[in-house]
């Protein structure tokens, strides 16, 4: 407030009446507005109720509205009816706080007046009406018209990233069925803007539930080929896109083969980023557990920048390290490499000066085992040798590496 303004001093309105209050209701200062509906919920005056309901629904300001409903609900006198008949509002604002309103009644399976004028909502002429009801319908118990019900919100609203992932998130657990249904049903055979993104939403979040059974599931539904390669490539996105790359033990549905070439190699990508603990690992003696201990916090900090998190590559930067013949092949070709750095066909890969060979070591052991790889470790003593035999100076070529010897 400016110097040469005075203060006006707050009003009591702790001192007022109810029905006082209730006019404060349409205030236009938002925090008469607030107080007075804090006061009428703390007083708890169930005499106020008739003027409360003849102002959620007769007055002429929309926010009077909402915030008498508000004081309905917070002196639990806010009925079912007094919901249904909010949700039918001219203002779209109040049909989303009545929306809101309406969540404890969707977990009562008797109010199916209520669920089915939620679900109504769902073609609301206003987005956000829409998305509120994708939201709220997700506060419904697990069922199977709850399943039905955000079926039909994916299959009208895939194209709205808020609505496709609300409705993801209210499945709670229950995407792989979500899936399923998708991939049965007829509508959703052709590919259209944001089914991709969404078969993608439900394959990631079913990854991170992390139920073995329901990705093994998830993988044999990705692996399964149909006349839609679409909604194949797509599960394959979502599974990549999760970040999930530790699962708990091998999937079986990876022994599934795939005809089509261009498919097989995209899933070949995909799922060789996934690793599980392998059932014969016998215990590792200490110098190789200090190597696999290291190995994964020294390739994040030197190469997961270029060659990405999970091996995978990354565009323009670094090689994919899964099945690499560099990764997988002669030892000492990989210590060269790091060494001296390589010449590639779009980048040159920089060498990795001033690291130990114990630290070279446990990168390198670690690549050749993580993922689908699996390599022999490497050990210090072959970086130190390798390295004090190598006079190079400038960085390997292909060719030079394969005329290199080896043991």
């Amino acid at each position: 407030m400016h110097e040469s303004k005075k203060p006006r001093r707050a009003p009591k309105l702790s001192e007022g009446t109810s029905s006082e209050l209730i006019r404060l209701l349409a205030h236009r200062n938002g925090w008469h507005r607030d107080t007075a509906q804090r006061l009428l919920v703390e007083r708890r005056d169930l005499e106020a109720v008739p003027l409360l309901r003849e102002y959620a629904f007769d007055h002429r300001n929309d926010v009077a509205r909402i915030h008498a409903l508000w004081t309905l609900d917070g002196i639990g006198a806010l009925t079912a009816a007094n919901v249904l008949k909010a949700m039918s509002d001219p203002e779209p604002q109040v049909r989303v706080h009545a929306l809101r309103m309406a969540e404890p009644l969707l977990a009562e399976a008797s109010n199916r007046e209520i669920i089915a004028r939620v679900a109504q909502l769902l073609s609301d002429s206003n987005p956000l009406v829409r998305q509120q009801a994708v939201f709220s319908l997700g506060e419904l118990p697990p069922s199977s018209t709850k399943d039905e019900l955000l079926f039909g919100a994916l299959q009208l609203h895939a194209r709205q990233p808020f609505i496709v992932e609300g409705a993801v998130s209210g499945l709670a657990n229950r995407e792989l069925k979500m899936i399923e249904n998708i991939l049965a049903s007829s509508i959703w055979r052709e590919e259209k803007e944001g089914r991709a993104r969404t078969l993608e939403l439900l394959a990631a979040a079913v990854m991170r539930e992390g139920v073995p059974q329901k990705i093994n599931k998830l993988i044999a539904l990705a692996l399964t080929e149909s006349n839609f390669t679409w909604q194949n490539l797509a599960l394959l996105k979502g599974i990549e896109d999760s970040k999930i790359t530790e699962l708990t033990e091998r999937p079986l549905a990876l022994d599934l083969e795939i005809a089509n070439p261009q498919f097989a190699e995209r899933a070949e990508i995909v799922l060789a980023k996934l690793d599980w603990p392998r059932e014969d690992a016998a215990e590792l003696p200490p110098e190789l557990q200090l190597l696999a201990d290291s190995g994964a916090s020294q390739y994040a900090l030197h190469c997961s920048a270029c060659h990405g998190p999970s091996g995978g590559g990354l565009p323009g930067l670094g090689k994919s390290m899964i099945g690499n013949e560099w990764v997988l092949g002669a030892e000492e070709n990989l210590i060269r490499i790091l060494l001296n750095g390589k010449e590639g066909e779009e980048n040159l890969m920089p060498p990795l000066t001033g690291i130990s060979d114990e630290n070279i070591a446990a990168i390198l052991s670690h690549i050749r085992r993580s993922w689908s790889n699996d390599a022999d470790f490497v050990l210090p003593e072959k970086v130190k040798a390798v390295r004090e035999n190598n006079d190079r100076t400038q960085p390997w070529t292909d060719a030079d590496l394969r005329a290199a010897p080896t043991n």
